[in-house]
């Protein structure tokens, strides 16, 4: 049997290579080839298989639902929104992993492969319980999705980490689900990605034979650390448009419990202003930023280092010109 793992990867810095490294050599050590998948340039690396850079200013489908998700209510009530009003760039981001995993997963069909493992890089797990709790358990006739919650209410799946063979997956992100999906976004609320593919996976409409379909649950007594950059963790400015004020927040995702740590400084002009790294869940900081200033904003994976440096950010507060796409309201 011809096995194969899609990496999902977006490697900036020293830290994140190495964890990347360590999935190639695990995998290939198994006998399973490396498909390296990323929105940026990859580097090339001696036992990868297969490389695809996927740029997200090209996903123009829309397959969820115009949505204003809210990151961080404040104490004093102040709400941090996911995106800007009339923005289509969380759309563009969102669409990428669908369309990421019908390519993808097209390509190893393509290719011949007859099993699939999905994954982020960011995923972090012992190898003996990713041995015993998956890969020696495994029926190759069956397709592996994990619940969110495991709950009767949920109606989310994860799409972090999923595995099958690439038969039942190359159907699930068929161009024709992927249609579907686009028209039922626009009369009801599909929010995310991990919804979506509930929806595909429990719908009738959609084109899916699920009596291979295995749901598991519990993701996190397979992985130590699922998913540690989340994009739910945020170093960034947000605009608010009642009084024309720029703001940076930091923020440890309230419903993030994986382990994970944010970092980041601020710089008026060359004098640092604010140093701080995350651990825990609900951390936050925020503050306004004077009009007509340069700042530098820097993002770090964790402590707080060159080589967990994940992007650096310019901005000029502008009164009259929003600096970001994110903005801000009062209760």
């Amino acid at each position: 049997m011809k096995k194969c793992v899609i990496i999902s990867n977006y490697i900036v810095n020293q830290y994140r290579e190495s964890i990347l490294k360590q999935k190639i050599n695990f995998f290939k050590s198994l006998g399973i080839d490396v498909f390296l998948v990323s929105s940026g340039h990859i580097k090339k690396y001696e036992d990868v298989d297969h490389y695809l850079t996927l740029n997200v200013k090209n996903c123009y489908d829309k397959y969820l639902s115009t949505n204003l998700h809210l990151y961080v209510t404040t104490n004093d009530n102040k709400n941090f929104w996911y995106k800007f009003p009339n923005s289509n760039s969380q759309h563009n981001f969102e669409t990428y992993f669908l369309k990421m995993f019908q390519i993808t997963i097209n390509q190893c069909h393509l290719l011949g492969y007859d099993f699939i493992f999905f994954m982020e890089f960011d995923m972090l797990f012992h190898e003996n319980t990713f041995l015993n709790n998956i890969y020696n358990n495994i029926d190759y006739t069956k397709y592996y999705f994990y619940k969110v919650f495991d709950r009767p209410d949920d109606t989310s799946y994860h799409s972090i980490f999923f595995y099958g063979n690439t038969k039942d997956l190359t159907q699930l992100f068929s161009t024709k689900n992927l249609n579907l999906l686009s028209n039922l976004s626009k009369n009801e609320n599909v929010w995310s990605v991990e919804h979506a593919v509930w929806l595909m996976l429990n719908r009738n409409e959609f084109d899916m034979d699920k009596s291979n379909l295995v749901l598991r649950t519990y993701l996190e007594n397979d992985f130590y650390t699922p998913n540690l950059f989340s994009s739910n963790n945020i170093v960034d400015v947000f605009y608010d448009f009642s009084n024309k004020k720029h703001y940076f927040l930091h923020s440890k995702n309230f419903h993030d419990s994986n382990k994970s740590q944010i970092g980041a400084e601020v710089f008026l002009d060359n004098t640092l202003v604010y140093s701080n790294s995350f651990k825990s869940d609900g951390a936050y900081s925020y503050f306004e930023l004077q009009n007509n200033r340069n700042y530098t904003i820097k993002n770090y994976d964790g402590d707080i280092c060159e080589e967990r440096l994940y992007n650096v950010k310019q901005i000029y507060t502008d009164p009259d010109v929003p600096a970001t796409k994110y903005y801000c309201t009062n209760n």
